[in-house]
């Protein structure tokens, strides 16, 4: 068990050190794309303790360390204590007796106790690496899911654009400019703009598929020409690869599911 049901409130490094133990389970195939994305979003909202231990109730360590779990010190302080009364009977008896104090006896050193020290769900390393039709380095493997919307949608209104690689702000720093950011949505709603570059995808729409595709090209999308549920790969201003699933096209603007891939390749 992560710790009790408590209402004990909690902070950002809970909730971080949870995010990093659910990217950890993901990592692991523990846990689906969706799933993690879902269980994600819940630790960054979450208030207290308990919010986030559900979070862990199905899953095996890695859990997250959290407040009102326990304190598991009784056992190293009846040692010490149990020390304690063995020094008291020596100078006792040294007083009264004329004897001379017994050399206390120490118990067991204490197990090291846990610093709450977070570590990195991954450790640094050069991805293995190939060259495609084109000429560009891509990783082949080690590749982990960087950020993802899971079931939630992305939403862009006319003019509107998003970057891809953000890994911090709750939007994807959606902001105005649809034509400064990764993709974007023209301002008449006539077009999907993609800075970089993009391939339409016919099989399977996973990472494997976005960094052996050969067909990436560069341009505009007429709004006609987009599908529900179609999916694009796109390789971000970041030079990471980004999945983009199609959930409904209008003219207030439209809305996508994305999936975006790390380490960056090497364009």
């Amino acid at each position: 068990m992560v710790g009790s049901r408590s209402s004990t409130r909690i902070g950002a490094a809970e909730r971080a050190a949870a995010q990093q133990a659910l990217q950890q389970h993901l990592n692991a195939g523990r846990l689906q794309v969706e799933e993690y994305a879902d269980r994600s979003a819940a630790a960054a909202g979450a208030l207290t303790a308990s919010e986030l231990s559900v979070l862990f109730a199905d899953l095996p360590r890695p859990h997250p360390k959290l407040p009102g779990s326990g304190i598991r010190a009784p056992r190293n302080i009846a040692l010490v204590a149990g020390a304690g009364v063995l020094v008291l009977l020596g100078v006792v008896a040294f007083l009264f007796g004329g004897a001379t104090a017994p050399t206390p006896v120490a118990g067991p050193t204490p197990a090291p106790q846990p610093t709450g020290r977070v570590l990195p769900t991954t450790a640094t390393r050069t991805a293995p690496v190939t060259t495609s039709a084109e000429g560009t380095t891509v990783p082949m493997a080690g590749a982990t899911v960087r950020r993802t919307t899971g079931s939630q949608a992305i939403t862009l209104r006319p003019n509107y654009g998003v970057d891809l690689d953000d890994n911090v702000s709750p939007n994807w720093s959606v902001g105005q400019g649809c034509c400064n950011r990764d993709v974007g949505w023209a301002p008449d709603a006539s077009a999907l703009y993609i800075s970089d570059d993009y391939a339409v995808m016919t099989g399977t729409p996973d990472y494997t598929a976005c960094a052996q595709e050969t067909g990436y090209t560069d341009g505009s999308i007429e709004r006609g020409n987009l599908q529900v549920g179609e999916s694009l790969c796109v390789r971000t201003s970041g030079h990471r690869y980004a999945l983009v699933t199609i959930d409904d096209v209008s003219d207030q603007g439209m809305q996508f599911r994305t999936t975006v891939w790390d380490p960056p390749f090497a364009s």
